[in-house]
């Protein structure tokens, strides 16, 4: 305990060097690299998104046209595209948004290193959005689930009623499939609990002399 407090005082005060400029802290450091690092990773997922969005009425098409996919598993596969092309233009709607706000956390995050006092507020009103972002992908990705999963359901009970039964196999792929959806929940959970920590860490006034401007609105 009186360890932590050590930590916490000696975050609190300002770290300054012989010559006067305030040295870098180290969760300045951790916030720029995460903003680099998730910005990067969030922009190519949108752009995938989006690829895919586009894409899943040529594939809902291949998949339809028998050939190599025939049987229970393309009608799967058809109906599950269906979905998201009934979902395509919210769904690119919201990737198009998270290129532009990732963009903007990559480019916050390399103000910090820079030392650009606009990069502070820039990424505390990206994070705000990005949590506003991030419930709205939630609730988008929990309609779309709720039409896919008794698609896959539907799916396992037939392997599992056809030659050879497939009882235990359709179990546990109905199993993983939440298994799935509660590690996605977690993950966001989590995002959201770095979001809102970077905020409200940029917002510390002890960090004024960093950038030599207070910016804590």
């Amino acid at each position: 305990m009186e360890s932590s407090n050590t930590i916490a005082a000696h975050e609190s005060q300002p770290i300054v060097t012989s010559d006067g400029p305030m040295l870098r802290p180290l969760g300045v450091t951790v916030v720029g690299v995460l903003s680099i690092l998730g910005g990067a990773l969030g922009f190519m997922s949108s752009f995938s998104v989006i690829i895919q969005t586009v894409a899943a009425p040529f594939i809902s098409d291949l998949f339809s046209q028998g050939g190599p996919f025939q049987g229970s598993q393309a009608a799967m596969q058809k109906e599950m595209f269906d979905v998201v092309s009934r979902y395509a233009i919210p769904n690119c709607l919201i990737a198009v948004a998270g290129m532009v706000l990732t963009a903007m956390m990559v480019t916050g995050g390399g103000g910090l290193f820079m030392r650009k006092p606009w990069s502070r507020q820039l990424l505390r009103r990206t994070f705000l959005f990005m949590i506003i972002w991030e419930f709205v992908r939630l609730i988008l990705n929990g309609f779309m689930q709720v039409e896919i999963i008794p698609i896959n359901q539907a799916y396992f009970q037939s392997t599992a009623a056809g030659p050879g039964g497939g009882e235990a196999m359709a179990q546990f792929a109905s199993i993983m499939t939440y298994v799935g959806l509660v590690f996605y929940v977690v993950w966001v959970l989590v995002k959201l609990g770095l979001l809102t920590w970077g905020r409200k860490y940029l917002a510390k006034p002890h960090l004024d002399g960093y950038w030599n401007s207070p910016q804590r609105s």
